[in-house]
């Protein structure tokens, strides 16, 4: 497996609306939504055991080859992998082909 991958970060919809200046009643067409996120898509590269943040108003995706997965707590006592599609807002630490969403609390990465 690499030692960095690459995670493009996009804003949402509802931040796109509220950058090209229209309120939430607004009709704009989805062509014009699709167009703008990808005008204002960031790339990071993130090295393996580094960590990383979506900020508020974007999603991020993971460009790779490689699959990835989510490790999930439950109950802070059961953990599960899942594959993963879209990364929400917060802060994230990748180790291996497993990220974890992690808080301001704990930094470190637990297995």
């Amino acid at each position: 497996m690499e030692n960095n991958i690459d995670i493009f970060i996009m804003p949402n919809v509802e931040t796109v609306r509220e950058n090209l200046g229209y309120d939430e009643y607004e009709p704009v067409s989805q062509e014009v939504i699709e167009f703008q996120q990808g005008v204002d898509i960031d790339t990071i590269e993130i090295e393996d055991d580094g960590s990383f943040e979506i900020p508020e108003g974007s999603h991020g995706q993971i460009q790779s080859d490689e699959e990835y997965y989510e490790l999930i707590t439950f109950d802070d006592s059961f953990e599960e992998r899942e594959p993963i599609g879209w990364l929400n807002p917060g802060r994230y630490q990748i180790k291996d082909d497993t990220i974890k969403k992690i808080d301001d609390r704990d930094r470190r990465f637990y297995y």
